[in-house]
């Protein structure tokens, strides 16, 4: 008895050692994510154990885990892991050849690890050459119904955000429109954007006409040619585009000036373009120098009290070219427009007029002279209510005298001579 007592507590003894060790080695992967897990939620201000990270990257069974934990790192912590080691840990996980189906799992895996070498900045060649190049057409969707799909639009976004446009040389044609859409967003061949003006999908198109606008180059006038096959949205959006080029350098000098001029003259006249279309036209020839036909929306408006909408685009398009003649005009428009909605448009770029200058609206470009003549004209304006019809109930004349406040409080934040006292200011702007 006291035998089988003994044997059953050695049985037992070296069952619990033997469960111990296998629970143990089982369990280690999970103790091991549990570590990766809980160094995420802790400190971030510790720089993590790299070496660990990246022997369960390896590891199928610990690869998720170790992809989430990275994932999580603030950028700043996940920059000061950037080795090669790290880079070739990733690696193995995108640039792989897959010989049979990806398996949901497997491009979870690849679109995070994706993902991670955007966020450092990085996007080797290698995945450039696995999954940028195009496939058969069996292999192909256009939907993106294929995992391959999915991850070549990843790779391609991936390469337009870091700027690698050296990857994606060859890819204007390139079967996957979102693949397009990349190229065409970076200006990734320059030489290729105005054929892409005419692709079949309209996301291209507008990524074309985004991608002329960065390169600023005289080509980018095709814009012209294809303008009356867009669809709305995209040609307001091209019209924008062209008006752009016009603060190029060569603009000035280039031979296709007086066809610009003709041309957005044509969309600005056509009375069954949107009003939106016509503004947006307005303001694109303003960025070329060219506002007559501001001037003529403008003084029809006087005249009749019609073309309302216009004359918005109108004043914006004056606002951005800044005549010598702005204040006159905007003057004349709060005396004698019968529109309170263009009044008050008037009032706002009035109110704008000290500030703007080569860079916006930046305390560096207040100009203490105009502040002066606009805080006049304001005041003028006040005292003259009884001949305006202005009642001091009236929202027009509220904010004329919250533009009057705001420019002195200008005046007295940002004077040109330092000698000239807060007090002075307001003095000089009394005088009629």
């Amino acid at each position: 008895m006291v035998y089988f007592k003994s044997y059953s507590t050695l049985s037992a003894v070296i069952l619990s050692l033997c469960f111990g060790h296998w629970s143990q080695s089982f369990a280690k992967p999970y103790f091991q994510k549990q570590a990766l897990s809980s160094s995420v939620k802790g400190r971030h201000d510790r720089v993590p154990k790299l070496y660990d990270t990246l022997r369960i990257l390896k590891h199928p069974q610990g690869r998720g885990e170790a992809l989430r934990y990275l994932d999580a790192l603030s950028l700043s912590t996940l920059k000061r892991m950037k080795s090669a080691s790290l880079f070739q840990g990733l690696e193995k996980i995108i640039c792989q050849s897959v010989s049979n189906a990806i398996t949901p799992l497997q491009l979870s895996h690849l679109l995070k690890a994706i993902q991670i070498m955007t966020k450092l900045g990085e996007v080797r060649s290698c995945m450039a050459k696995f999954w940028l190049k195009p496939r058969s057409k069996k292999k192909h969707n256009v939907n993106g119904a294929y995992p391959e799909d999915i991850i070549t639009r990843a790779v391609a976004h991936a390469a337009r955000q870091t700027h690698r446009v050296d990857l994606m040389q060859g890819l204007s044609d390139h079967p996957d429109p979102e693949v397009r859409v990349h190229v065409a967003y970076a200006a990734a061949e320059p030489d290729k954007l105005c054929g892409l003006l005419i692709d079949r999908w309209p996301m291209v198109q507008r990524a074309a006409v985004i991608g002329i606008e960065k390169i600023e180059s005289p080509s980018g006038l095709c814009l012209m040619d294809h303008l009356s096959s867009m669809t709305t949205a995209i040609k307001e959006r091209a019209i924008r585009a062209l008006g752009r080029l016009g603060r190029s350098k060569w603009a000035p000098s280039d031979p296709k000036r007086n066809l610009v001029f003709k041309r957005l003259s044509q969309i600005i006249n056509k009375n069954t373009n949107p009003i939106q279309t016509r503004n947006t036209a307005l303001v694109a020839l303003a960025n070329w120098g060219y506002l007559s036909d501001s001037r003529d929306i403008i003084k029809e408006h006087l005249v009749s009290g019609q073309l309302e909408q216009l004359v918005i685009g109108a004043l914006q398009a004056l606002n951005v070219a800044q005549p010598s003649d702005l204040i006159e005009i905007l003057q004349s428009i709060l005396e004698r427009s019968s529109s309170a909605r263009i009044k008050l448009n008037s009032l706002k770029y009035l109110s704008r007029y000290p500030w703007l200058g080569p860079s916006g609206l930046t305390h560096q470009n207040f100009d203490q002279n105009k502040a002066m003549i606009v805080s006049r004209y304001l005041k003028r304006l006040m005292s003259n209510q009884t001949t305006l019809k202005l009642a001091q109930t009236d929202l027009f004349y509220s904010r004329i005298m919250e533009t009057y406040q705001k420019n002195i409080e200008g005046m007295q934040s940002h004077r040109v001579n330092e000698k000239l006292s807060p007090s002075k200011v307001i003095l000089d702007t009394d005088e009629q």
